[in-house]
């Protein structure tokens, strides 16, 4: 007869895990234990690090959001030049759209997924990018004819 296999497997710590009463009471402790000078700071539920698979299922996001929103700028090029622009004029212009629309991208779809709202590091760089790239379209678009 063959022998059953009576070793547990290893445990490995689950990705959802039920509240239990210590856990449930843990938040109301640290607020108590907080509040000795009358002003309670929740703690942050922001997450500390993003995983790979994040990173990746939101670079695919961005990616493909890239290949769009250089379809948009071809068209508005075509369509510039075709309107009497230069050119020149009309290249600057819509590569400026095109970096605008992929900076704002990143900043939604990482801000997002690794929920990097509340961090300046993250927030700033990217929102100066994208307001520089604005300033650089609004400019494009006023060029010479």
């Amino acid at each position: 007869m063959a022998e059953k296999n009576t070793a547990k497997p290893e445990a490995k710590t689950p990705d959802f895990v039920l509240p239990t009463e210590q856990t449930r009471q843990a938040p109301a402790e640290a607020a108590v234990k907080g509040s000795e000078t009358g002003v309670i700071v929740p703690q942050s539920t922001a997450k500390k690090e993003m995983t790979s698979k994040e990173i990746l299922i939101g670079s695919g996001i961005v990616v493909v959001a890239a290949i769009l929103f250089f379809l948009c700028a071809s068209t508005l090029k075509k369509n510039l030049v075709q309107g009497g622009r230069s050119h020149s004029s009309a290249v600057s212009a819509s590569l400026s759209l095109f970096l605008f629309l992929l900076m704002l991208s990143i900043l939604v779809v990482f801000g997002t997924i690794g929920a990097l709202w509340t961090s300046i590091m993250f927030v700033a760089p990217v929102g100066l990018l994208v307001v520089g790239s604005l300033i650089f379209m609004i400019i494009s678009f006023t060029g010479s004819r």
